[in-house]
């Protein structure tokens, strides 16, 4: 695919907040062919059959835009922590947010080597309550406060591991807003008049001289 037509298919894909993959443009030779896929694309999505693609899709755009992430790095099965990478607290807030803060738990989790520290932690604490007390009843309900005060406030503060339901990046669909962007372009007439304005701009070719069945390569000269 030549330098035109990449960015062309990077324009329609922003525009249109869908994915284009490399095998399938090979097919779409006209204006006409780009806005039947596209079209066709909302219509699966508005009959509710490929609604978490076009999730997965918008999902994928998120990282790639506000984490620095390659294409090829994000699918489905990719490991969340991996893609975090380093600074991972604060990229998790900012994924938090950017998800309209819907991730609940709100806070990374601690390692099992420290969990297991705040436990012996908390269990001391328990011991030295009743050295000095000589009070179970009181002493149990001592140790269970103290050890998930500190687990809440460590985890806020130190957590570096994504909750377990949160490892696998598809784990995050659910919680993409609906694409709104089929509701603008309702029908393929409006897909066409929009594909040939992105044609247009990224050809320097002046609309009236693009026609919905014109080729891209051999008509239009893209490369």
């Amino acid at each position: 695919m030549g330098l035109d037509l990449v960015e062309l298919v990077l324009e329609v894909e922003d525009e249109f907040d869908i994915y284009l993959p490399d095998e399938d443009m090979e097919c779409l030779i006209t204006p006409d062919d780009l806005a039947t896929y596209i079209f066709n694309k909302f219509k699966r999505d508005s009959d509710g059959k490929c609604g978490s693609q076009v999730a997965f899709y918008k999902l994928r755009k998120l990282f790639i835009e506000n984490f620095e992430n390659k294409r090829e790095e994000l699918v489905p099965n990719a490991n969340l922590e991996e893609l975090l990478g380093d600074n991972i607290q604060v990229k998790w807030k900012r994924l938090q947010g950017l998800l309209g803060n819907k991730i609940y738990p709100t806070s990374l989790e601690l390692s099992k080597k420290e969990n297991l520290i705040l436990l012996y932690f908390s269990i001391a604490v328990g011991a030295i309550f009743y050295y000095y007390n000589k009070d179970l009843i009181a002493t149990i309900p001592i140790t269970v406060i103290s050890f998930f005060a500190l687990f809440f406030l460590l985890s806020y503060f130190i957590g570096k591991e994504v909750p377990k339901r949160y490892k696998k990046l598809s784990s995050l669909i659910k919680y993409m807003d609906n694409n709104a962007i089929s509701n603008i372009y309702n029908t393929k007439e409006k897909v066409l008049k929009k594909v040939i304005e992105i044609s247009s701009e990224q050809l320097g070719i002046p609309i009236g001289e693009i026609k919905p069945h014109s080729r891209y390569v051999e008509d239009l000269g893209a490369g």
